[in-house]
């Protein structure tokens, strides 16, 4: 498994979905159009059906273009003409001519519809670009590539409109080891993923500048500040891989887990107040060699809730670990945390797992 971002590609504005139902639409238009043709020839003077021509551009207007939506209506005109010959009406008559005239202002109300329609799925399209661009520059869809280290990325937004959210998390290969940082962006909506770019801006220029691991997360301490309101912070895991050590910063983050398979634990270590908020930023080091399996996550792969309104235990989910494999490790947390929400979570997950390579 590759870092992961759930994301629909789109490569241009008319996706096979969208243009299969379009034809499925103007087939039904034309079907409809011919049903109600056939119907008006077979069916005794008496029963006029001219007006129900004009259904068929509204059925097109749906989903086919103003062009196509407008030969609809040309087209139900046409056999509207031609009905009421065939049913001896003279064409001249006042009632006869306000029923075609109907089909016809239907036509071109029809074709007005679709042409409002396109104008705004081409908005939308050009919208959605630029937020698509907006997601890449904040997490990133390649997979994740140190010299010394094997990492693999799990991000699920918890909004059906959106692939992004608060969550964040980056890795550098730096001249003072492989840097990673993991993090969440407290607050909703647009300021959160705003938040959560100043963050990866900062750490991807001060990852690379500065030597001290601790001097790191209060430059970021700093920007959070700068950018952030009264009410937001960032919550972050800071790590540095040296040798068969990490150096860690935990700014209010959930502890991570380390272990070989099976003994996967949460690392205890003392939590600094959160990105945005002051206070000392020390560094802790703890043992990472060979042959055992580092994960971090955000908080919302504890704070989902079950149906019945429980949230996930540290002790289960470092029992779901029993493997060194990044990608093993990321996918049973993924099917751990969907099988215990029974569905869609209610909050950002990130997972982000890693070993030693050549373990």
């Amino acid at each position: 498994m590759s870092s992961t971002l759930p994301r629909t590609a789109r490569p241009d504005l008319r996706p096979t979905g969208a243009r299969r139902a379009s034809q499925a639409v103007a087939i039904v238009a034309v079907l409809y159009l011919v049903g109600i043709v056939t119907a008006d020839f077979l069916l005794p003077t008496r029963y006029v059906l001219i007006d129900l021509y004009e259904v068929a551009p509204l059925i097109g207007a749906t989903m086919l273009g103003w062009r196509l939506t407008g030969v609809l209506g040309l087209m139900a005109v046409v056999a509207g003409v031609v009905a009421a010959g065939f049913d001896d009406h003279d064409l001249t008559e006042a009632p006869t001519l306000l029923r075609l005239a109907g089909v016809a202002a239907a036509g071109v109300t029809a074709a007005f519809i679709a042409l409002v329609r396109e104008r705004r799925e081409q908005r939308l399209a050009a919208i959605t670009e630029v937020a698509e661009v907006a997601e890449h520059a904040i997490v990133r869809s390649a997979p994740i590539v140190l010299p010394d280290l094997e990492v693999r990325t799990l991000y699920r937004s918890a909004s059906r409109l959106a692939s992004v959210g608060g969550d964040l998390y980056e890795a550098v290969s730096t001249p003072y080891g492989s840097r990673l940082v993991i993090g969440d962006a407290k607050g909703k909506g647009l300021p959160a993923v705003q938040l959560a770019a100043v963050v990866l801006g900062a750490f991807r220029h001060a990852a690379l500048s500065e030597p001290d691991l601790g001097r790191l997360a209060e430059d970021l301490d700093r920007t959070v500040a700068a950018f952030a309101t009264e009410e937001d912070f960032v919550t972050a895991l800071i790590v540095e891989a040296v040798d068969l050590e990490v150096r860690i910063v935990c700014c209010g983050h959930p502890w991570p887990l380390v272990g070989p398979p099976g003994y996967v634990r949460p690392i205890p270590l003392e939590t600094g107040l959160p990105l945005g908020l002051g206070g000392p930023r020390p560094v802790q080091v703890r043992g990472f060699p060979t042959r055992q399996i580092f994960v971090a996550y955000t908080d919302g792969l504890i704070e989902s809730k079950n149906p019945a309104g429980e949230v996930l235990d540290v002790a289960a989910i470092a029992s779901a670990v029993q493997t060194w494999e990044p990608d093993e490790a990321v996918e049973a947390l993924d099917q751990l945390i969907r099988s215990h929400v029974a569905g869609r979570v209610q909050d950002d997950v990130t997972i982000l797992a890693m070993k030693r390579l050549g373990s």
